[in-house]
């Protein structure tokens, strides 16, 4: 009788995973339960359901790093994470029988949520698809009670994040080459090593050393792209085009980055913090700081992202672990003013 009851359940049970520092929407279930049955009876057990996350608590009082990184990766997960079928995060919903086939979550692994979409895809044999649960869930992004605290903060939830990430790829691997999903593991590691290799770490890399050729090609002519022609034999360009330096070169880059990722991230800010009234007290000036400083903000993320992967790469298991970043300041100024905190917060920029 009892396991009559448990098989009953698998059919009819979903689960869902939250994190303390998140509000979830009073009509979170109403719009899981009408993706779920919108979603075909043939696939509705094997994918999970993912609320888009985005990180406005009390996000108007954090400094400039915080508040365009916590912007542009609320802007990745609607994009990347869930449009590319990557990983779930911190807020979503599986069904009971998928949980079970995947053998629940992995507790020696700090990225449950990655290791979970991995465990999932080994017991389908496919890929894990992902669906938008259409309403935005709050997240509490890192906080401190001063600049150079916060920065830390700040830091510590990236190399964390990085960490984490190349540990679960390192699983991935081991149990691609062992598993029943090789072709499915290929698809998925393509778009794994693009977002997390690629967009959050290389993509800045190369764009840093591409403004740094840019300076010292005012000195040394032949490696200006209008000189050197890069990718020349692979269109059919003039001799005398003039276009190298801009297309080629560091200018195009930006230009592409501000007009397809920022604009667009801040923009969708916007609207969620209308959507869900949020009163935050950003005035036109601040906001334009912010999202000037998105691009050099992003550079910092990507090198703490190559730090950390370099980091793993030498020391191992050794530096994987669960350092989570500190939360207490989410409260706000004036709340974590009565909790006598050891400093004072500052006006943020």
């Amino acid at each position: 009788m009892v396991l009559h009851t448990f098989a009953s359940s698998l059919k009819v049970c979903y689960l869902f995973h939250f994190i303390a520092n998140s509000c979830v929407a009073d009509r979170y279930n109403i719009f899981l339960c009408r993706c779920f049955l919108n979603e075909p009876p043939e696939t509705r057990y094997t994918v999970c359901f993912q609320s888009p996350l985005f990180y406005n608590i009390t996000l108007d009082e954090r400094w400039f790093f915080t508040r365009a990184m916590g912007i542009i990766r609320s802007y990745f997960m609607v994009g990347f994470l869930i449009g590319g079928d990557i990983n779930t995060m911190s807020i979503y919903s599986m069904s009971l029988r998928l949980l079970v086939e995947g053998q629940f979550f992995h507790p020696g692994y700090q990225m449950d949520d990655i290791i979970y979409t991995l465990s999932a895809m080994r017991a389908t044999g496919d890929r894990i698809r992902i669906r938008t649960i259409d309403i935005p869930t709050l997240s509490g992004p890192t906080s401190g009670t001063s600049m150079i605290h916060e920065f830390k903060e700040w830091w510590v939830q990236a190399e964390r994040w990085t960490i984490g990430a190349a540990e679960v790829f390192h699983y991935f691997f081991v149990k691609l080459l062992k598993g029943n999903y090789f072709l499915p593991g290929l698809a998925y590691f393509w778009w794994f090593v693009y977002y997390y290799g690629f967009i959050l770490c290389v993509m800045g890399i190369m764009n840093m050393c591409g403004i740094v050729n840019a300076f010292i090609s005012i000195k040394h002519k032949e490696i200006d792209p209008n000189n050197c022609k890069p990718f020349s034999t692979w269109g059919d360009f003039p001799e005398d085009w003039q276009w190298y330096g801009f297309w080629f070169g560091a200018p195009f880059g930006l230009i592409f980055f501000y007009v397809v990722v920022v604009l667009p991230a801040f923009m969708m800010d916007a609207l969620v913090a209308q959507i869900l009234a949020l009163d935050e007290n950003v005035n036109p000036v601040r906001n334009l700081l912010h999202f000037i400083s998105a691009q050099p903000v992003l550079w910092m993320y990507n090198i703490c992202e190559f730090y950390s992967i370099v980091k793993v790469a030498i020391y191992g298991k050794a530096v994987c672990g669960h350092k989570a970043s500190e939360k207490h300041a989410l409260a706000g100024k004036k709340e974590a003013d009565k909790d006598d905190l050891a400093e004072p917060l500052v006006t943020p920029v």
